[in-house]
C-alpha cells in the first residue's frame, strides 16, 4: 500500500463507538419542562397563525403567550446548564449535556422568532 492510500484509508476509518451519553434523571426532568413549554408555545402560534387573517389583534394575545413559554423556557434551560456544571460529570459529559440542551432550547426559540416575524407582519398592516 502506497503512503496516499494510506492517508486516505486512516482518513475515512470509522471511529470506534462511542459509549452512550447517560442522561441524567435530573436533566431529563427538567428537558421534559422544556419541551411542555415549547409544545405549548408552539401550539399558540398555530392558533396565532389560524387567526391572523381572521383577528390579528387576538393573534397578538397568542405572540405575546408565545414569548412568555420561550422565555420560561430559556430560564429552565439555564437553570438546567449552570446544575449541570455543578455536578459532579466529567467535563466532557458536561459539554455534550450542554449542547443537548441547548439543542433543545432552540427549538422554542424558533417558536419566537415566528411570533416576532408575525408581529412585523401585524405592525406592517395596522398601517
Amino acid at each position: 500500500m502506497t503512503s496516499t492510500e494510506e492517508m486516505v484509508n486512516l482518513q475515512f476509518s470509522v471511529p470506534p463507538a462511542a459509549s452512550p451519553l447517560k442522561i441524567p434523571k435530573m436533566v431529563m426532568d427538567e428537558i421534559r419542562e422544556i419541551n411542555d413549554l415549547t409544545r405549548k408555545a408552539l401550539e399558540d402560534m398555530k392558533k396565532a397563525l389560524q387567526i391572523f387573517f381572521k383577528d390579528y389583534t387576538k393573534a397578538k394575545e397568542f405572540m405575546k403567550k408565545v414569548r412568555e413559554y420561550e422565555h420560561e423556557s430559556d430560564k429552565h434551560e439555564r437553570k438546567l446548564i449552570k446544575a449541570v456544571f455543578e455536578s459532579e460529570k466529567d467535563l466532557a459529559t458536561k459539554m455534550l449535556l450542554r449542547e443537548f440542551i441547548i439543542f433543545v432550547g432552540d427549538v422554542s426559540d424558533l417558536a419566537e422568532n415566528s411570533a416576532d416575524v408575525l408581529d412585523t407582519i401585524v405592525v406592517k398592516r395596522s398601517i
